[in-house]
């Protein structure tokens, strides 16, 4: 059975108070619970007394006791520096006092923010004048600053109602994008070749929804890119400030379309 100390249960403030007591031997072995009140929340001074007593006959004595308390201390601020990193995102009723932010704001922020690149995957796109609201200064930034790449992955939907060949169903998406996209300069686009597939065992879609920032803010989400998702309906995110993993998400997408999972669409 995997032993978990009491000592993680501690704040980061308590660890540094107990490592300081053991340097300056203001705490001494063997150790009390009453000697440990000043350092310790009440709750806790049995297990604690208990840990510290049993880490101390360990070879090492109070210098291998001071150096645990020192790495518990460091992995604390780590943890901190992580959840300073992630915020909630949210669109719809909250409870009072909740810190969440908010799907659109978020959005905005992070398309502001750009400097290098911005890769965009959703589901469902809205209409134009809804279009024009939340990519309208991203598109504005595109024409000014040539530098910033943009690459946005969407699910093309196959209508069954209507008997349309895989080309013709992709010319009419490209054709209304054109008139969707609110600027001049348009984003690469691609797309899953599988969402058009004519046998639907065979079928799939492109639903993953996020937003990636010059490979440090990633952005998962519940919301597609629609006034209702950013506004109306109850939808939940998370932002993350975390170079590492925005690139791996990053590589996830351009794998697929290296290997030809995903598909350019040709808007020219």
């Amino acid at each position: 059975m995997t032993h978990t100390s009491p000592l993680h249960q501690l704040t980061t403030h308590h660890l540094k108070s107990l490592q300081s007591a053991l340097q300056e031997n203001r705490l001494t072995p063997p150790f009390t619970k009453e000697a440990l009140e000043q350092y310790v929340p009440i709750a806790d001074k049995t297990l604690i007394t208990q840990e510290m007593n049993m880490c101390y006959t360990l070879e090492g004595g109070s210098q291998l006791l001071i150096y645990i308390l020192g790495v518990l201390i460091e992995e604390k601020r780590r943890q901190q520096r992580l959840e300073d990193r992630l915020e909630l995102v949210w669109t719809g009723p909250e409870e009072w006092g909740s810190t969440a932010r908010d799907t659109a704001v978020i959005v905005r922020e992070l398309f502001e923010r750009a400097q290098k690149s911005v890769l965009i995957s959703t589901y469902s796109l809205d209409k134009a004048s809804n279009m024009k609201t939340i990519f309208g200064d991203l598109a504005t930034r595109m024409e000014k600053e040539g530098a910033l790449q943009v690459k946005l992955f969407l699910n093309i939907k196959r209508d069954l109602r209507k008997k349309q060949t895989r080309r013709s169903v992709e010319h009419l998406f490209a054709q209304n994008f054109r008139k969707l996209w609110p600027g001049s300069r348009f984003p690469e686009v691609y797309f899953d070749p599988r969402s058009l597939d004519e046998n639907w065992d065979q079928r799939s879609c492109l639903h993953a929804k996020n937003i990636i920032v010059d490979d440090r803010w990633m952005f998962v989400t519940s919301a597609n890119f629609s006034e209702a998702a950013h506004k109306r309906n109850i939808e939940a995110g998370i932002l993350m400030e975390d170079t590492r993993r925005a690139k791996e998400l990053r590589r996830q997408f351009e794998s697929l379309v290296d290997s030809s999972c995903l598909l350019p669409l040709k808007l020219s």
